[in-house]
């Protein structure tokens, strides 16, 4: 199974994390491992799976938890890097060879930042505030068809989760934070 990797931290992922403290929020992720589906054309899309978990809590010392957004969370094998100290082969190996496979099979998941997680909440929540047929327009989903629809249920709900969770002013501070992540 592969273990999970703290990632590199960018000013903007410092930035949501320091907000999320001021706010009394917590973050964290639990590593499902990788999982394999067939995507909307047909390929599988390996992937690396993550439980993400925001939790607010109220008081200083043994804060009393008042509320919690837990979602599933995917990012693809492209994600993955390899670990501190990992040294790249001198010459590299050539693509698709065995040594070249055993070599990229020693990179690990990276977890995603808040700041990534949040991102991709809010980009999937932004435009299911139009109706059905405008969002089908706006993404290119076709009106008749009932995956489409089940998408845009899904992304309806988050949106009530993310609404219920975190206060209007919290949202869009957090939302400004990512819009050019």
């Amino acid at each position: 199974m592969l273990q999970a990797m703290k990632p590199k931290l960018t000013e903007t992922d410092q930035r949501v994390e320091d907000a999320l403290v001021e706010m009394g929020i917590t973050y964290d992720t639990q590593y499902l491992g990788e999982r394999e589906e067939v995507s909307d054309d047909g390929r599988p899309w390996k992937h690396d799976l993550w439980t993400i978990t925001f939790v607010r809590r109220e008081g200083e010392i043994f804060a009393k938890k008042v509320g919690e957004l837990r979602q599933d969370y995917r990012t693809g094998i492209g994600q993955r890097a390899f670990p501190p100290g990992a040294v790249t082969p001198r010459p590299p190996y050539t693509p698709n060879t065995l040594a070249w496979h055993d070599w990229q099979a020693t990179k690990r998941a990276v977890r995603p930042t808040a700041a990534a997680v949040l991102h991709s909440m809010f980009m999937d929540t932004l435009s299911v505030q139009a109706t059905f047929e405008d969002w089908c327009d706006e993404c290119g989903a076709c009106s008749d068809s009932i995956k489409a629809l089940c998408t845009y249920r899904s992304c309806q709900q988050l949106l009530i989760e993310l609404r219920t969770f975190f206060a209007r002013g919290q949202s869009e501070r957090l939302a400004s934070l990512v819009e050019d992540y």
